[in-house]
Parts: C-alpha cells; structure tokens; sequence
C-alpha cells in the first residue's frame, strides 16, 4: 500500500485520483469505495503514450499555442500543453510522463465526466 493518498473532501464525496492500495486504505479507515469514475486514459498510439478524456476520445493534451504581448511593441509565441479537441497530439517517451501529466491536468478531465463538475462545465 502507498505511503500517501491526495484527498479532496466534497460536500458528500471524498474524491481520489485511483491508485493500487486505496481498497485497502479505505478499509483500514472503516469505509470502502463506493463507485469508480475514470476520467481519462493514457495508451500508447503510434508517435507515443497520449493522454484522452475517457468520455470524450477527441479531448486530449495538445499543443496549443499562446500569444505574448509583453510590454513593448513584440509579440511572442509560446507552445504549451492544453486539453483541447484540436490540435497536435502531445507525445510522451513513457507510460510514467504521461501518467504525471494526467494528474496535473485531473481536475480538467473530471469536468468532461457526467456529473464530474454538477452540471458547471465551465472551468
């Protein structure tokens, strides 16, 4: 079992990003887990491992492409990593990046899930 589980407390729910050990976790505290939503997958495609929206395969990590306007008269361009429909795919070397990637972009692919954001798909 790990060392460590990141918790978010909801209104009713207690919310966790899935990970071998919680079974046990929750059991250990009393409880156990109720229901299982997935939110995203990350499988390998030809190019690499990519990160989709398990209810929607066309949302993905991409990237997307963000114009600078600093203070001066210049604009620069910056490629970043976005959850979009459209777009490149972002390609990572291993299973391990892209599962680091998904956690930082959770809390976006739980809107796409029914219910995920109570109806508010704004985020």
């Amino acid at each position: 079992m790990k060392d460590q589980f990141d918790l978010v407390f909801d209104k009713k729910d207690i919310k966790v990003i899935y990970q071998p050990g919680i079974e046990e976790f929750a059991s250990d505290l009393g409880g156990k887990i109720q229901s299982i939503q997935r939110v995203s997958r990350v499988e390998w495609e030809i190019g690499g491992w990519t990160v989709r929206s398990s209810y929607d395969g066309e949302m993905a990590l991409r990237t997307g492409l963000r114009q600078i306007h600093p203070e001066s008269r210049t604009y620069m361009t910056e490629f970043r990593t976005v959850l979009a429909p459209v777009g490149p795919l972002v390609y990572f070397k291993t299973r391990e990046e892209a599962l680091e990637k998904e956690v930082e972009f959770f809390e976006q692919l739980r809107l796409l899930v029914p219910g995920g954001s109570h109806g508010n798909k704004e985020g």
